[in-house]
């Protein structure tokens, strides 16, 4: 996970952006059209490599023509050696597509392993912290809860 965490610390430095302590707006964090982020974490296939070192093609490329097929696009896109092969961030407009990414990827597409995981901004995980706040001090958390606390 640190690995993954340094290599979009890396590509959000790489593409103009900062983790500086800048008032965040909505505007500036959310995605065109209200697009959700997604890290992709993939692992490709022995007979994948093999078919890749034959013929060398751009993989950002053929990513980028699924995800528009989707309604995504690509943001960033690494390879790596280690626990993964390539990492994406990728926007698609719902979970319904990412799932979509998700079967298809699976279903012989020349990877051993796919992950999909939903992103969040620094807006959203504020908004939700505050939802939480209100949560926990309801009358309905606390009586849904009460019996577990002794």
């Amino acid at each position: 996970m640190r690995r993954v965490l340094m290599i979009l610390a890396f590509g959000v430095a790489a593409s103009g952006l900062s983790f500086a302590q800048e008032p965040a707006t909505a505007a500036k964090q959310e995605r065109p059209g209200s697009k959700l982020l997604f890290l992709i974490e993939v692992k490709y296939s022995d007979s994948s490599w093999a078919a890749m070192a034959q013929k060398p093609q751009n993989r950002r490329e053929l990513l980028q023509a699924v995800m528009g097929k989707l309604g995504g696009a690509v943001e960033h896109l690494w390879f790596s050696f280690g626990d993964c092969d390539a990492y994406a961030v990728v926007t698609l407009p719902d979970n319904v597509s990412a799932e979509a990414l998700q079967i298809a990827g699976l279903a012989g597409a020349g990877f051993k392993s796919l992950k999909t995981t939903p992103l969040l901004t620094v807006d959203q995980v504020m908004e939700a912290a505050g939802k939480a706040g209100a949560l926990r001090n309801s009358s309905a958390y606390k009586t849904a809860h009460g019996g577990l606390e002794h």
